[in-house]
């Protein structure tokens, strides 16, 4: 059993070990101290069960303000306070049963004197509240916020007793611009617009219990799409003009089709009212794409089809069940990947198209390996395991209780297999080896005999002994010898009766990286007559670094006007380039090969124009590339085109021009990269402007962050503009706080203790919170 982890899933079964129930102090601990994991067993001195929220969101001041009743059950009569997190929050007001209340906010928890209702069976808990827009909260360039699923940042917009165990209805009323939509868990019930103030309000309720720590919502100027799923709903919200019907239609139907396979294969209903789905443009960190009813579909990671796959899958398995500790992948993960693998695997024709999860979207590499990690498990002599794994996942579902670990899984797995184990952990996807194997080939020519030198790396050498292939193109055929390798210190030596025109070394077992060394009549052979354009093409990349030949450029010109594969033509034009090295009169042959369609062979055309710095009609061509052309890679080879033919003044202005003119935001921090900064060269005012304008926080986060951190490396703001910079540590957006702690060695010793002491109070992200404890540790040693 313990090779069937190990084999199939590269995962280690971890021996059971005794769960140690927390101290009376670890809840406490974990109030004040946000930035840690869920204790698996809290203290609790309350149930809560029910939340009614009043919401209003201040799109202009940026303000959200709220109210929230808790019905309340005191778990012992000897509880004499209530503690709640409330992160970065203004407490305006709280009541018991309608009654003023004593309360105090100390290190962001909120503590709330009982006094007479410390006996009752139960009571309502009354909270006005109000916070800004920050961390807990996403802000986007559209207007719109939305929250986080990182560990604790509902305490940032809801103050609570915040663990996934804690779960209630929620019955949700949202004040909001009429312009606005908003989506949450649960199901919409109804909307109420009032025309005077040009706001409405919205109505979702959560019916069925749910963790408070899944309580979501994504305000903004979203359309809504919808389909029926028997009696319940799959909505979409998006943005106007980011997704058209087709693309919408797709979304929803893949939903709907995912639903409909979850469900039939346990035999399970969905579990809650409605599927809400919410298209944003861009991830923000987030790890964590679901919530109950609820998912963010990410429009900056791949495979769209595939993250609504996980949400819906995962309200079956990730959301109502309890991990060990938050940020593992555990359990949830692992049925997650296993389910989607043996999924893809029965709709798909081939399991190599799993290659796919080799890209990792919502930024989480734990199930992406736990996919990868599971082709093996897809194989026919695997199935039963399947069934093993489906047969107690299904009996965990038909458990009462909603709330459970991977330790109850236990349980079953061990009446199916006869093993059980407690926790797991990812695994790296197996890297293939690279084994290099070098052949260096003489040809005599008298003798027509062949000496094969061969070498290899460390790698190779463990895999002695082993058989090769010699593969000789002659006049009369392609004979092949076989050949034992025990060793390289010896030449293999092969005689022949006849000329002997190439030769290949193949190594049938063994996947092995062939570096050649023959003569160039060797290659030119290879070029000429392989039907496998791999093969063509380590030939013309070999006969590259031979000398000018007026002979061989004919040649080349020649074959090239056969050659269909256009990675190889491409790579002839390199050839072609670097033997010419722009002679006068072959211009003309770059740039017929510049107007081919394939982008491949119009860099190399691009590339090549680099060698004529005074031919305007490659100057012409290379600024309309530039102008209209939307690949990155060729647009950068014809700015390099572009920035040959000008003075670096005139480059500079040409190139602010484009920055700004640019529609593809993805290709400004290319454009960025080509300004030069240094010490003698001058922040012009154009350029100040131009960059400045990009900060904004209505461009994409790479734009803005290649934009400070020029202004910064060029020392602007050294001296001056406070306001600025502390505006830029502050940023709605983490990633850019993060990021620019690592220029803060930039400013002087006092700017950078200021940034880190204002950042250190107000910093709830815990990766860039310990990123600035590390500097703070950092500059109090080094003062």
């Amino acid at each position: 059993m313990k090779l069937f982890f190990l084999s199939l899933f590269s995962l280690i079964v971890l021996q059971t070990q005794a769960q140690k129930i927390p101290d009376e102090n670890v809840f406490e601990t974990q109030l004040i101290n946000p930035y840690k994991d869920y204790p698996e067993y809290p203290k609790r001195d309350f149930k809560y069960t029910k939340a009614d929220l009043e919401i209003r969101y201040q799109q202009e001041e940026n303000l959200l303000q709220g109210m929230v009743t808790y019905t309340v059950e005191p778990l012992w009569k000897e509880s004499e306070v209530v503690k709640l997190l409330a992160l970065r929050m203004q407490i305006d007001d709280v009541r018991i049963n309608n009654e003023p209340a004593s309360y105090n906010l100390q290190d962001d928890t909120l503590i709330v004197q009982l006094n007479g209702a410390r006996s009752a069976t139960q009571f309502k808990l009354e909270i006005v509240y109000q916070t800004d827009v920050s961390y807990g909260l996403h802000k986007d360039r559209f207007g719109s916020v939305w929250t986080s699923n990182q560990p604790y940042s509902t305490a940032n917009y809801l103050p609570g007793f915040i663990h996934p165990r804690n779960q209630m209805p929620f019955n949700v009323k949202f004040d909001i611009p009429a312009s606005m939509e908003v989506a949450s868990v649960g199901k919409w019930i109804s909307q109420k617009s009032d025309e005077t103030n040009g706001r409405k309000i919205v109505n979702w309720v959560s019916s069925k219990p749910i963790a408070i720590t899944d309580f979501k919502f994504a305000i903004g100027p979203f359309q809504v799409d919808e389909i029926q799923f028997g009696i319940k709903k799959i909505r979409l919200y998006s943005y106007k003009s980011k997704l058209d019907t087709e693309q919408k239609n797709q979304l929803l139907t893949r939903a709907y089709e995912q639903l409909r396979r979850t469900e039939n294969t346990f035999s399970r209903e969905y579990p809650f009212e409605s599927l809400n789905l919410i298209h944003v443009m861009d991830s923000r960190w987030e790890t964590k794409s679901y919530a109950a009813s609820y998912g963010y579909i990410f429009a900056n990671q791949p495979h769209q089809d595939i993250q609504i796959d996980r949400i819906v899958i995962a309200q079956w398995f990730g959301v109502s069940k309890q991990i060990n500790r938050w940020s593992d992948a555990h359990f949830d993960v692992l049925w997650q990947a296993w389910f989607q693998a043996k999924q893809f695997a029965e709709q798909t024709s081939s399991a190599d198209n799993l290659s796919l999860f080799d890209e990792p979207f919502v930024s989480d590499y734990s199930w992406n390996n736990f996919v990868k990690n599971t082709q093996a498990f897809l194989l026919p002599e695997n199935e039963r395991w399947y069934h093993a794994f489906h047969k107690s996942a299904a009996s965990i579902l038909d458990r009462s209780t909603a709330v459970f670990q991977a330790r109850d899984y236990n349980d079953v797995f061990y009446r199916v297999t006869g093993r059980l184990f407690d926790s797991l952990y990812t695994a790296p996807v197996q890297e293939v080896e690279q084994l290099n194997l070098n052949a260096a080939i003489v040809y005599d020519e008298l003798k027509h005999s062949v000496s094969i030198q061969l070498s290899g790396d460390s790698i190779a050498q463990d895999k002695l002994p082993f058989d090769i292939e010699i593969v000789r193109q002659t006049a009369k055929g392609r004979p092949v010898k076989s050949v034992k390798v025990s060793s390289f210190e010896k030449p293999i030596v092969i005689t022949g009766n006849e000329e002997v025109l190439n030769v290949l070394v193949n190594v049938p077992s063994v996947s092995f990286q062939i570096n050649y060394d023959k003569p160039s009549t060797f290659w030119l052979q290879q070029l000429r007559t392989e039907t496998s354009a791999s093969l063509r093409l380590d030939a013309i990349k070999a006969l590259s670094e031979t000398e000018p030949d007026p002979d061989f450029q004919l040649m080349l010109s020649d074959m090239m006007k056969a050659e269909t594969e256009p990675q190889v033509i491409a790579e002839m034009v390199h050839t072609y380039a670097s033997l010419t090295k722009g002679a006068t009169g072959t211009d003309q042959f770059f740039l017929d090969q510049f107007r081919v369609t394939n982008p491949l062979v119009k860099k190399a055309a691009l590339d090549a124009f680099l060698n004529y710095p005074e031919n305007e009609a490659m100057l012409f061509n290379a600024q309309q590339v530039v102008k209209v052309e939307k690949d990155t890679s060729l647009k950068m080879s014809a700015l390099r085109v572009v920035q040959q033919h000008m003075d670096s003044a005139g480059f500079e202005n040409y190139l602010i021009k484009q920055i700004n003119a640019e529609k593809v935001f993805a290709f400004i921090p290319s454009l960025f990269k080509m300004l030069t900064f240094g010490e003698k060269v001058e922040l012009t005012d154009s350029k100040r402007t131009m960059l400045m304008g990009f900060t904004k926080d209505s461009y994409p986060f790479e734009v803005r962050k290649e934009a400070m951190f020029l202004l910064i490396e060029f020392d602007l703001f050294v001296d001056s503009n406070d306001s600025t910079i502390f505006e830029w540590y502050s940023d709605f957006d983490p990633r850019i706080r993060f990021a620019l702690l690592n220029k803060l060695h930039r400013f002087a010793d006092e700017k950078q203790r200021r940034i880190l002491e204002n950042r250190l109070l107000d910093e709830y992200d815990f990766r860039i919170r310990d990123r600035l404890v590390e500097l703070s540790r950092y500059k109090t040693v080094q003062n």
